[in-house]
């Protein structure tokens, strides 16, 4: 394998057990399984820091409307889905359970 570096990793007895039974069931050798399993984490990795940061460049694009917003007072007066106006940015409280 070309561009490859060999590692030493030390893991629990239990997750070599599973990692050397998911290769055995993909007829897979461990280090095909341990590569694959580090790629998809990456990946995962990525994936989940590139949502955070399109939040976070959402919040901020966002930020000076919510602000103009909260101080025109039109959160309170907040109209939901339903069409009726409900305090406090439109959540409901839940009823007691039991019928009480």
């Amino acid at each position: 394998m070309s561009g490859s570096r060999r590692v030493a990793v030390c893991m629990p007895e239990a997750l070599i057990a599973g990692v050397d039974g998911v290769a055995c069931d993909l007829r897979l050798p461990r280090s095909q399984v341990l590569r694959d399993a580090a790629a998809a984490y990456v990946e995962r990795h990525r994936r989940r820091h590139q949502l955070r940061e399109r939040l976070r460049e959402g919040y901020q694009a966002m930020g000076s409307l919510n602000l103009s917003l909260a101080e025109e007072g039109l959160v309170d007066g907040y109209v939901g889905e339903t069409g009726t106006a409900r305090a406090g940015g439109g959540r409901r409280r839940r009823a007691p359970r039991g019928g009480r």
